[in-house]
């Protein structure tokens, strides 16, 4: 009885590892899938909006109203030291 039971619980051991495996691989592919598709519809919405900036570069109005489109500018991250800190010197 003691070895059908074990049995069992490495049928379900086996069963659940290779169900998330596939799980796994069905995330990454869905994900990967998602990420093109993205892509694309990010780089048609800033085609549109270089049209729309184009098409009207002469009248401030829409320029203003498409201001709120820009990205921001990140500033790049640098390692600040803490000036508390003491520094040791050799």
């Amino acid at each position: 009885m003691q070895e059908l039971t074990t049995d069992l619980a490495n049928q379900r051991a086996e069963r659940q590892a290779k169900l998330d495996l596939e799980l796994e691989r069905q995330l990454a592919s869905a994900s990967e899938a998602f990420l093109r598709s993205q892509a694309v519809r990010y780089a048609r919405y800033m085609q549109t909006l270089e049209v729309l900036r184009a098409a009207h570069r002469n009248d401030p109005e829409v320029q203003k109203a498409l201001e709120q489109f820009k990205r921001e500018a990140k500033k790049p991250s640098t390692l600040a030291t803490d000036p508390t800190e003491d520094t040791v010197v050799p």
